[in-house]
């Protein structure tokens, strides 16, 4: 919705800007809305910048929240295979006596 604001503001700014140079009288009312159209360009555009970086910000936050996750599973794997291999340190150490005499 932003960017067809933004399209007709131009079309305006345009078409009074057109207007003011062919009738080559500069009326303060004119320039007034000028102005005013000017400024709602100018307003347009921050609101537009606004969005794209609220945007970035939602998905820098969920790439945050998914690395976060990834790096507590690694964790939780981590923390798994160690608890295995110490449970299991006798048996492991058995078997690798038996391929390291044969």
């Amino acid at each position: 919705m932003e960017y067809f604001d933004g399209f007709i503001v131009i079309t305006s700014l345009i078409i009074d800007l057109y207007f003011l140079y062919k009738e080559k009288k500069i009326l303060s009312k004119r320039i007034l809305i000028f102005s005013i159209r000017l400024w709602r360009f100018i307003r347009i555009i921050s609101s537009v910048a606004e969005t794209v970086r609220n945007k970035q910000l939602k998905h820098k936050r969920r790439l945050n929240k998914q690395y976060l996750n990834a790096i507590h599973r690694l964790v939780d794997l981590l923390v798994h295979k160690t608890n295995y291999v110490e449970n299991n340190r006798e048996y492991l150490n058995s078997t690798l006596k038996t391929f390291a005499y044969n």
